[in-house]
């Protein structure tokens, strides 16, 4: 049951980026966002199933951007200094293993708050 609900809210790349514009306009207005990052750092602690799909799947939909981009993967190159991940990419697949270890951090709320909104589990602010 947990399974099929948590599948309904699987990010397209437009979710994943309309999450990262919005993550990134509640870090320009933090007193308005604040109940938001709360939110979201309350269900990052409890684990909640939808946010962590929403967060790993995430990062690997920002991940297949970069590549993309690039015309290669990091799988693809030999030369080691080709073989890197954008911060950006760095910063959800961190705020998606804190929160799956159960200690997410704070200065992922943004991340958190973001991917709550559109795994529909926060509402927008």
């Amino acid at each position: 049951m947990i399974e099929m609900e948590v599948m309904g809210h699987v990010p397209t790349e437009g979710a994943v980026e309309a999450a990262f514009a919005y993550a990134k306009q509640l870090g320009g207005r933090p007193s308005q966002a604040r109940s938001a990052v709360e939110q979201g750092l309350r269900i990052a602690r409890a684990r909640d199933p939808k946010l962590l799909v929403w967060l790993e799947r995430a990062a690997e939909v920002l991940e297949r951007q970069h590549e993309n981009q690039r015309g290669q993967t990091r799988r693809s190159t030999s030369d080691f200094t080709q073989k890197f991940e954008p911060q950006v990419v760095q910063m959800w697949r961190e705020a998606y293993r804190t929160a799956d270890q159960g200690s997410p951090a704070a200065p992922f709320g943004y991340i958190y708050a973001a991917a709550g909104t559109f795994a529909g589990l926060i509402p927008r602010c």
